[in-house]
């Protein structure tokens, strides 16, 4: 059974958050994946690096309230998300 804060979707296979909340083990996966995101990004201006790390933020939070628990796929998509959005030469590649 499904914990207390999420809901089943409709094919019942991914959860998600009814309430808005990430939970202790949610947050902790969450700011893996945003942390290890950030260190993935090479050297920018200080504008440009909080325009990044606003967006990584956005989607790692929205996908983990979806119910995303997986750390490296929360980073994955948050740098393709980053990439796709005009940002590609800020990703590095090591």
């Amino acid at each position: 059974m499904a914990p207390a804060s999420t809901l089943a979707s409709v094919n019942g296979t991914t959860p998600f958050h009814v309430d808005g909340v990430l939970y202790p083990n949610e947050m902790h996966i969450a700011l893996a994946a945003f942390d290890a995101a950030v260190a993935s990004l090479r050297e920018m201006t200080d504008g440009d690096l909080v325009y990044a790390r606003d967006r990584l933020a956005e989607y790692i939070s929205s996908h983990a309230l979806l119910g995303e628990v997986d750390a490296d796929r929360l980073r994955d998509g948050a740098l393709r998300f980053l990439t796709r959005g005009g940002m590609c030469g800020v990703v590095g590649t090591g």
